[in-house]
């Protein structure tokens, strides 16, 4: 997907193209879901193309509130946690990529559009355990520590 935001395309707008790209490639389920709300008008043109692109911090929290959704699922008998196992991996990939620790705006985007909004689920840590290993939980879960600690991170 290419943004064409006011005519031009700068190497920032590159960046946060594929960091959505890279969500919407790898959680099908998650872009779906937003085009269903679409539809029903509950998200307005939230899927156009320049609005989109401009907007990443949108979809980003609009991730996060759709993996508390999958969290709140799984705690039932029925549910299939194969969803919030490809949500963590994608999460786990951005938390260990070269491209998210080197641009604040990436990072921004990850850390406080999506880790932060899970800070207020109770288990966090015990379902990231369940999906993340090595360095990538252990920076998910030192992140998690810092925000309930009102620490910075950076």
């Amino acid at each position: 997907m290419i943004c064409l935001m006011r005519g031009y395309i700068n190497s920032e707008t590159m960046k946060v193209n594929w960091i959505i790209d890279k969500l919407f490639s790898e959680i099908p389920l998650f872009k779906r879901e937003l085009e269903i709300n679409e539809n029903l008008g509950f998200i307005s043109q939230l899927l156009k193309a320049a609005e989109l692109y401009d907007n990443p911090y949108v979809i980003f929290q609009d991730f996060a509130v759709f993996m508390k959704d999958k969290i709140k699922e799984q705690r039932s008998i029925l549910s299939d946690d194969g969803i919030l196992k490809d949500c963590f991996t994608y999460i786990g990939k951005m938390i260990m990529s070269t491209e998210v620790n080197s641009d604040p705006e990436l990072f921004d985007i990850i850390y406080v559009g999506v880790l932060e909004l899970l800070t207020d689920e109770p288990q966090i840590n015990e379902i990231a355990e369940k999906y993340l290993e090595g360095e990538a939980l252990y920076r998910f879960k030192e992140y998690i520590r810092k925000i309930n600690n009102m620490e910075p991170f950076y």
